[in-house]
Formats: structure tokens, sequence, C-alpha cells
């Protein structure tokens, strides 16, 4: 799940027909019906139900769901906050070299350190690509300078797709941004489709050395059961994470 999350930013959505199911060669997928959104694996799905912030996540696995919301994730930033200024207080009591490299180690491991937001830029090559029969324009994303990921980028238009599920699938990204932002404000950032200017086909993530390319798409309309959580599935406490 953790690289699904890392690369979610090359998903993309639905066409004319106002439904949409793509599949990708690294085996995730994303639905899209009447604004609803899905995307995930085999081990793991999250559910955008069109609006607002909250998100239910699928363990497939476990056979198991749990719903986070933004009480759920200030909650815990506001715990791990807590449990800094307390590391950080035990820290003031050690020799001046010793805290230095403690606090390094923490900067490195906790999501409560806060790291400041990454500058990105994506820079078009301005060739062009075919990846399953849709045009797309290659370039590569960038990270405070540092390449982070090749990617080729496509336009709804030239997908096929509607305003509607577009706007669907732009808000369940925000949604998923403004939830991860809470814990990393640079993680939060990967989930901005805005900020290649269009819906990435194929992408070839370089820290995680993943690649993914669209391999299937279908636009007919989507049984709305495969955007819902299983009736077998049962509901998880997320505060048991």
């Amino acid at each position: 799940m953790k690289w699904f999350l890392a690369t979610i930013s090359v998903l993309f959505a639905s066409s004319v027909l106002a439904d949409a199911e793509l599949r990708f060669d690294d085996g995730s997928e994303i639905l899209i019906s009447d604004g609803r959104v899905m995307f995930g694996d085999d081990d793991s799905s999250i559910i955008y139900p069109g609006s607002g912030t909250t998100m239910t996540v699928l363990e497939h696995e476990n056979r198991r769901y749990m719903i986070i919301d933004e009480e759920f994730v200030d909650g815990v930033s506001e715990q791990m906050e807590a449990a800094m200024a307390e590391v950080q207080s035990q820290l003031a009591m050690l020799p001046p070299e010793q805290r230095e490299r403690m606090q390094a180690m923490l900067k490195q491991r906790m999501p409560g350190a806060r790291p400041e937001v990454a500058a990105r830029e994506f820079r078009s090559s301005g060739r062009s690509e075919e990846v399953s029969g849709f045009t797309c324009t290659s370039g590569e994303l960038f990270k405070d300078g540092e390449k982070e990921l090749e990617i080729c980028v496509s336009s709804p238009g030239k997908l096929g797709i509607s305003k509607k599920d577009y706007k669907s699938l732009l808000a369940a990204f925000s949604a998923m941004s403004s939830l991860v932002g809470k814990f990393s404000p640079g993680a939060g950032e990967l989930f901005d489709l805005e900020v290649v200017g269009g819906i990435p086909i194929r992408s070839n993530n370089f820290a995680l050395d993943k690649e993914s390319r669209l391999v299937w798409a279908n636009f007919e309309k989507v049984d709305a059961k495969r955007l819902a959580v299983p009736d077998d599935y049962e509901q998880r406490d997320p505060t048991g994470m």
C-alpha cells in the first residue's frame, strides 16, 4: 500500500459515459461511478464518496475496513506532536553532541517532525508517446530540483474523460492530499494532479524503482457495488492501527 500511495499521482479517471474502469500493469486500478472513486490493488483499496475528506480503507486479505476522516487524522497528529514535545524535553537533558545525533535520527523517522513542503515542478519534454492507444506527452517531475518521477501526461479531453468525472477524481486526490498532508506536508503534494497539468498514464518512480502504465480501460457502466464496502467486511477501529 505504501508504494501505491507514493505513486498514486499516476492514476486517472473516466469518460464521457460518466463511468470508468482503469487497470495498470502494476496491479492497481481505478473505478469511477456517479461521483464515487475507488483506487487500489489486490491488497487494499480506498473509496472516496464524492465529497468531503472522508475515506474508507479496505483491507482485502483481512476482509475489514476502517473510516479515515479529518477528526481522526487531527487526533493522531495532535498525539504525535505531544509525543514529539515530550521527546524534545528529554533530549534537552542530553550532552550537545548526543542531542544533535538523536535529533537528526528523529527527523528521518518521525512524521511529527513535519518536514518543510518540497517545491515540485513538472518539466515537459514536448515528446508525444502512445500508451494503450492513448496519446500522452512525456516529462519529468522534480522535487527540490532533483528528479523524482518520469511520467507521460495526457489531457482529460484526449482520454475522453468527462468534466464531471475528472472533477470527482480531482476531489478524491485533494481529499487524500489533505489527510496525508496533515502528517507530512510534502507527501500530500504527491496527490496533486494539477502539478503535472494533466493525467499521467505512465510513470517511473526512481526512488521506489517502480514503473506503471495503463494497460486496459473500460467506459461502460460500473456496478455501484464495486465501489462500496462488501457486506462480509468488518469495521476496524482506526485508532487500533
